[in-house]
């Protein structure tokens, strides 16, 4: 039965895989129901599962249980695997990694364990791209290295494509071209060598990467290799995924009219096959070729039609591009007040899909936590069984003393004595189990701590970033150039000295002042000397031993400037930040002369503002994560000032800092 699965599946596929997909079902499930071959059995349900999982997740994994049940039942080996490998591919698709991660792992131990080899490279890549998509590149090049030592040890050039493929993919998002472009083409080499087809995807990886260096006469070159490839086996969606980045080249070198004729050909095409996602990226390249030529009516023909194409797919991405085409076109035509409107959608399609990456970023770290939590389990489930063995082993014996007694009482009054003593070591074993067990749910509960202000430290210096970045193009968008690279200059130090220090969590004092210094430096600037700021520090602060959160004083003194400072019409205004020691905390006070609350609140609403800052947000999270172990609270309180006329004279913001915090990670 063993060498029967293949020529089966062959069999499969050619008597059946010429019907419909409905006739596709039937045949298989009818072979399931009336062959008496246990290979074909197996193999029509392994291939019902691989029908269905781009179909229906659950009924996916009933037939790749089933599989495994009679595979099971036969002793077949290669089918146990397929089924394991199937169902964790399943799993892949629908998000549940730790899962896929499980059930590659049994296919892999399966495979090991009946010695065929093939299978077992299958699980390595399986388990590369597994952990490549969580985000986990150095366990994923670990796994892809495995694979690829066995495919030598094999001497299969192909296995050794494939792999080398899989890794160049990784090198590339890793940003790392170099090293991309030469496995690329290494691979190339191995399937000629191996006597299969190049996968056009290849030229089409090396056309993309040589496109990103701005070498796009070379890219071009490999762009046309692919898509004679596409053109010969009518595989037209990667077709027009390729004739968009020709399309992408010549506007990119300025050919505009052959970008304009390969664009409309394969806009074309797409509206043929229905093909909506590669449809809107052609009519953006389309209507960017157009504003290139300051075409403005053409442009906005092709934009608007993406726009709303991109609506209907949901696509946030492709939303904000057209967006931003659409406020270049208008600017082209000289409408400010149309341009300005699109500009301000594009910006804020751009903060939506900065907020869904955030997101999904932090659910992939949830993710890879799932993963360890999903080991620990197992090794606790291993730690029960071996518990539960000798519970059993122990009944077994009890129950023969038991019976013995009734024959030889002195022999069982030795019986029981030494129960006793066995049962004394047993406590033992178990108090020492137990506190191993404590010990481990100790480790995992200070992890997740440890991983939770990781996540919040992480999610504050993007927002740092893209402020000082937005102030930048402030400058770039007037056209002050002068403003502009002098202020480059102070934000590249700014970002050297956040840099230096992201290997940590916590900075000293000092650090965290400078740091603040230089970003009073650049707001000034920004705001061509609109304010004055003062910085105080109590002497009785160790602020070169003493350590804070990185950026967390920052997000309030930007809350001052932008909303309590720069609205106000008085000519001095200033802002003063001071550090002051108490008994068993460290005292924050953020002091402007500004507007007051209440005026800030109006003009936020005149201008739509509904949320609470992701800066401000952040940094509460970050404050309650230093309550924590603390005898003091970590508070936030704010005061506003008045004159003796009881007009507003600002606000004053405290921010009460748990002591000792040296040391926390």
């Amino acid at each position: 039965m063993r060498k029967l699965l293949l020529p089966a599946v062959l069999a499969l596929f050619s008597s059946i895989y010429c019907q419909g997909q409905t006739g596709v079902v039937d045949s298989l499930e009818n072979i399931i129901a009336t062959t008496g071959s246990d290979s074909i059995r197996i193999a029509a349900m392994l291939k019902l599962g691989v029908y269905y999982r781009s179909r229906n997740f659950d009924t996916a994994r009933y037939f790749y249980q089933r599989a495994l049940e009679e595979s099971q039942h036969h002793g077949y080996a290669r089918g146990m695997v397929a089924a394991y490998a199937g169902a964790g591919v399943t799993y892949g698709m629908e998000g549940e990694y730790p899962q896929a991660i499980i059930h590659f792992e049994k296919a892999l131990a399966k495979a090991r364990e009946s010695n065929i080899p093939d299978l077992v490279f299958n699980q390595y890549n399986s388990l590369g791209i597994v952990y490549k998509r969580l985000g986990d590149y150095p366990r994923s090049y670990e796994w892809y290295n495995k694979a690829m030592a066995l495919a030598d040890s094999l001497q299969d050039p192909l296995k050794i494509a494939d792999n080398q493929f899989s890794i160049a993919v990784l090198h590339d998002m890793m940003d790392e071209p170099d090293k991309a472009l030469t496995l690329l083409r290494e691979s190339l080499k191995n399937y000629t060598k191996a006597g299969r087809p190049v996968m056009s995807n290849i030229y089409n990886s090396i056309g993309v990467i040589l496109a990103k260096a701005n070498n796009y006469d070379s890219a071009l070159h490999y762009y046309f290799i692919a898509l004679e490839m596409d053109r010969k086996v009518d595989k037209k969606e990667a077709e027009l995924i390729v004739m968009n980045n020709i399309g992408n080249a010549y506007r990119k070198t300025k050919r505009y009219k052959e970008a304009e004729k390969i664009l409309l050909d394969a806009l074309h095409e797409a509206e043929k096959v229905r093909l909506n996602q590669a449809k809107a990226d052609i009519l953006y390249n389309l209507s960017k070729t157009y504003v290139a030529q300051r075409q403005t009516d053409l442009a906005l023909e092709y934009a608007l039609k993406m726009l709303d194409l991109s609506k209907s797919l949901g696509s946030f991405l492709q939303i904000g591009e057209a967006y931003e085409v659409l406020s270049h076109i208008f600017e082209q035509k000289q409408d400010n007040t149309t341009a300005l409107k699109y500009y301000k959608d594009f910006k804020a399609y751009q903060d939506s899909l900065f907020n869904q990456n955030k997101t999904k970023e932090f659910k992939t770290q949830q993710t890879m936590f799932d993963v360890y939590k999903k080991d620990q389990e197992l090794a606790k489930q291993e730690l029960e069984l071996t518990y539960l063995n000798e519970k059993a082993l122990l009944d077994k014996k009890w129950k023969f003393m038991l019976k013995a007694s009734s024959a030889l009482l002195l022999f069982t009054l030795l019986l029981l004595y030494q129960r006793y003593r066995h049962r004394l070591r047993h406590n033992e074993l178990l108090k020492s189990k137990n506190a191993v067990i404590v010990s481990q749910k100790q480790h995992i509960e200070e992890m997740n701590e440890t991983l939770e202000k990781r996540m919040l430290r992480a999610q504050m210096n993007p927002h740092f970033i893209f402020n000082s970045l937005s102030s930048i193009q402030h400058f770039v968008t007037v056209n002050d150039k002068a403003s502009a690279l002098k202020y480059l200059t102070k934000f590249s130090n700014l970002l050297r000295s956040v840099l230096e220090t992201s290997t940590g969590v916590q900075v000293t004092l000092a650090e965290e002042i400078e740091l603040i210094k230089i970003y009073l430096e650049l707001e000034s600037l920004r705001f061509d000397n609109e304010f004055k700021y003062e910085i105080k520090v109590d002497q009785r602060l160790d602020i070169y031993n003493l350590e804070i959160p990185l950026l967390l004083i920052q997000p309030y003194i930007e809350n001052a400037i932008l909303h309590g400072l720069l609205p106000s019409a008085k000519e001095d205004k200033l802002l003063n930040v001071t550090f002051e020691a108490t008994d068993n905390a460290m005292r924050v006070s953020i002091e402007d002369n500004g507007i007051g609350r209440k005026a800030a609140q109006v003009i936020k609403e005149k201008k739509g503002y509904k949320k609470q800052s992701l800066g401000m947000s952040v940094t509460q999270k970050r404050l309650e994560m230093l309550e924590k172990n603390k005898d003091t609270t970590a508070a936030v309180t704010v005061a506003d000032l008045y004159r003796d006329n009881g007009e507003p004279e600002g606000t004053r913001i405290i921010i009460n800092i748990p002591q000792p915090i040296n040391g926390e990670s």
